[in-house]
């Protein structure tokens, strides 16, 4: 295909001749927010099980309580281990309430540290409670790749849908931003809603891709857990699930910034 490093006039004929991109599988990501204990103490060793790689979502609080949240050791092993380390914000407010100095500020601050502790680039950063708008956005692309929101304020497109625990949304290759790429939330979806909602996002006719986001795993006899959080038997089952899809072919699990490149390389043929 290539000649002294260069691609060569009949490559990129064969390239042309192929260019529906049909060999191009449906995509999943799963992330997680907010960088809680259970990332590291549940998630993790599931995840190694089954061999899937992640997007783990970091806040940037300083004196981070280690008995709440992971810390920087862990979240470097994690990184070590193939996983996305992304960027969160630095508290629960959200990005509209803040000055376009503060945004920058604490962005690029969040972004050196994570990078501190990984060795590793950060790419991508997650919206808290989705809260932007096209001039938040404007800023951040010039910190970050892409982005990454919920529901709130994105698009509506003819694959909206309702689901019975809350609402779907997928990703046509092609069709889809950079900054507030929209992700499903399944923390109160038990191993049996988060299914259905995989098997519904490949019944669609194309290749899209799906992102799957959540905050803190329970181990199953924690009788403190919340009702909107999610069982660590409701993950293994879906995570065990998907990982049966992706060794048939059906489907590949990718952190968010592979899944978002290869969605953006499909706009061109000869990407």
């Amino acid at each position: 295909m290539f000649s002294n490093g260069n691609l060569t006039i009949n490559a990129i004929a064969r390239k042309i001749e192929t260019s529906k991109n049909d060999n191009l599988r449906p995509m999943v990501t799963i992330c997680f927010d907010d960088s809680y204990r259970s990332d590291y103490d549940i998630a993790f060793p599931i995840l190694e099980e089954y061999v899937l790689r992640t997007s783990f979502y970091v806040i940037g609080w300083e004196n981070r309580n280690t008995n709440r949240f992971i810390t920087e050791e862990e979240i470097k092993e994690l990184a070590d281990h193939g996983h996305e380390i992304g960027c969160n914000w630095v508290d629960a407010t959200h990005l509209t309430d803040h000055t376009d100095e503060s945004i920058v500020t604490n962005l690029t601050k969040n972004k050196k540290w994570l990078e501190e502790v990984t060795g590793k680039t950060v790419y991508t950063h997650s919206y808290p409670n989705g809260y932007t708008n096209e001039h938040i956005d404007n800023l951040v692309g010039g910190i970050y790749e892409s982005t990454r929101g919920t529901f709130r304020g994105t698009k509506t497109t003819p694959l909206d849908g309702q689901f019975t625990h809350g609402s779907y949304r997928f990703n046509l290759y092609g069709r889809s931003p950079l900054y507030n790429l929209p992700a499903t939330s399944v923390d109160a979806r038990t191993g049996e809603q988060t299914k259905e909602v995989i098997d519904a996002f490949l019944d669609l006719d194309e290749p899209c891709y799906l992102v799957l986001y959540m905050h803190m795993l329970y181990k199953d006899d924690d009788t403190e857990r919340p009702e909107n959080r999610m069982k660590e038997s409701y993950f293994r089952e879906w995570v065990a699930y998907l990982s049966e899809l992706k060794e048939e072919g059906k489907v590949d699990v990718v952190p968010y910034i592979e899944g978002v490149r290869r969605l953006n390389g499909a706009r061109s043929a000869y990407l």
